[in-house]
């Protein structure tokens, strides 16, 4: 949906023209006539229950050594993950780390 002017100038062996001879009307460059689709999208799936898909194994820690537990979750939304020790959880703890 432009619209031009062209300007042309002659060239040859022997040079370029002087002056540009210009289009006295328009030209109007009409766009393809490409239609929007809006995109369709299924909907989203809340039917999977979290599930474990690497258990959390048992692991033995020596007293004043590190130790690492891990394990892995799935679920549809997903799921929130509470680390607990003693069934009570560990928030803010500084003597913990944990990653989700």
């Amino acid at each position: 949906g432009n619209e031009y002017y062209f300007r042309v100038f002659a060239e040859n062996m022997c040079g370029l023209s002087e002056d540009a001879t210009m289009t006295k009307e328009s030209a109007v460059i009409a766009k393809d006539g490409k239609i929007y689709k809006n995109p369709v999208y299924e909907d989203f799936d809340f039917t999977e229950a979290p599930m474990f898909t690497q258990p959390l194994v048992n692991t033995y820690a020596v007293a004043g050594y590190n130790a690492t537990l891990n394990c892995s979750v799935r679920g549809n939304p997903k799921p929130k993950i509470t680390w607990m020790k003693n069934k009570v959880a560990i928030v803010d703890d500084p003597r913990y780390r944990m990653f989700s």
